[in-house]
């Protein structure tokens, strides 16, 4: 066992490893105690005795050895002192501390919070937990990609965020070669909103658009005209000389699919990652470390039209500010307001987070759903 206290009572990071690697031989664990050290936050990292004994442990025991030990550990760290608790729980880890929670009131559990790497669908169970959940999916993962577990917990809890990692396999490296080259993207999101709290953005501060929006031609191309402006803004204005609408598949009965979105930036090599369950609040984040962001949402409507969820429209969200969010709209032809114009429009925070829902032509709900790319300026 390893513990950091920064002698606070605020906070407490347990790191739980999965079922290949110890504390001591996994890179990810390592990594990620070094970054809750270096933002100044008490984190412990320890081994399952399975571990410990060198012995190799069988998918499907029982878990009762794990959770007795995360209890010796929380102990130890004098756990019931701190007003918050994240489990941050690799694969195994994950399951081990979502039995856990399981086994918790729901009073008690209101001072946790569950992050899991790598989720097992049919293993982690989730559906009698309360506390907060982001989950991280490799989009390779071989358990199951992040439909996978949108689809599982989708239904389960409302308190639930789920990133999807592009390229990622279960352990975050590229299924290819090995390599551990998407972890520290886990990472980046893992904590950037501790970073923003310790570092704020600028109040006053304004992000321009640097492109000339893409327009969309028809009432049903927003999807593709918003990927073309995302794809500006990466500075691959090339891609959109490749019949891009119809390698999108765009139409006039299902408009632009997201698995199809998806599908064209995994074969133009564009990294990206994609969240379901988030927040303004985490919008604001990935827009400070670089993002922009593809959202789906009401763009029209009363609240109780926008309900049927059938105004969706796609925009690129390229700046959050303290009253409104910012978006690169293919719909918008003029300036309403000032600061707007052709292709820009922005809304209040609570008018974009009621409308940010959407439904897919197959009956599937995305609520509060991006995709973020980062742009080199």
């Amino acid at each position: 066992m390893e513990y950091f206290d920064n002698g606070d009572r605020e906070c407490l990071d347990v790191i739980l490893h999965g079922s290949s690697k110890g504390f001591k031989t996994s890179e990810s664990i390592q990594k990620t105690f070094q970054t809750d050290k270096d933002l100044g936050r008490s984190v412990v990292m320890f081994n399952f005795p399975f571990m410990d004994r060198n012995e190799i442990r069988k998918e499907g025991g029982g878990l009762d050895e794990e959770i007795a030990t995360l209890k010796e550990v929380l102990q130890k760290c004098n756990a019931t002192q701190c007003k918050k608790i994240r489990l941050i729980g690799k694969s195994l880890g994950g399951i081990v501390a979502a039995e856990y929670l399981c086994g918790l009131n729901i009073k008690d559990q209101e001072k946790y919070e569950l992050v899991i790497l790598g989720f097992i669908p049919g293993e982690t169970k989730v559906n009698n937990i309360v506390s907060k959940i982001i989950i991280f999916q490799g989009e390779k993962d071989k358990y199951g990609d992040v439909e996978a577990v949108r689809k599982e917990v989708g239904a389960v809890t409302e308190h639930i965020t789920i990133y999807g990692i592009s390229g990622a396999d279960h352990s975050f490296k590229d299924p290819v070669t090995g390599q551990a080259k998407y972890f520290d993207k886990v990472l980046e999101l893992l904590f950037m909103n501790q970073k923003l709290e310790k570092e704020p953005p600028q109040k006053g501060r304004k992000r321009v658009v640097r492109i000339e929006p893409v327009i969309q031609k028809f009432n049903y191309d927003c999807g593709g005209a918003a990927v073309s402006n995302l794809l500006l803004m990466l500075g691959r204005g090339e891609v959109l000389k490749t019949e891009l609408y119809q390698r999108l598949e765009v139409d006039p009965v299902n408009g632009t699919r997201i698995k199809n979105i998806k599908k064209l930036l995994d074969e133009e090599g564009v990294e990206y990652f994609e969240a379901s369950g988030a927040g303004i609040s985490d919008l604001e984040a990935a827009l400070s470390v670089g993002y922009v962001c593809l959202v789906c949402y009401q763009a029209w409507g009363t609240e109780e039209e926008m309900d049927t969820l059938e105004s969706g429209h796609y925009s690129v969200v390229f700046d959050v500010d303290e009253k409104s969010v910012w978006f690169i709209d293919p719909s918008v032809l003029k300036e309403d307001e000032v600061g707007e114009g052709i292709g820009v429009i922005f809304r209040t925070r609570e008018d974009f987070d009621k409308r940010w829902r959407d439904k897919g032509v197959e009956g599937e709900i995305y609520d509060h759903w991006m995709l973020a790319v980062k742009v080199p300026y």
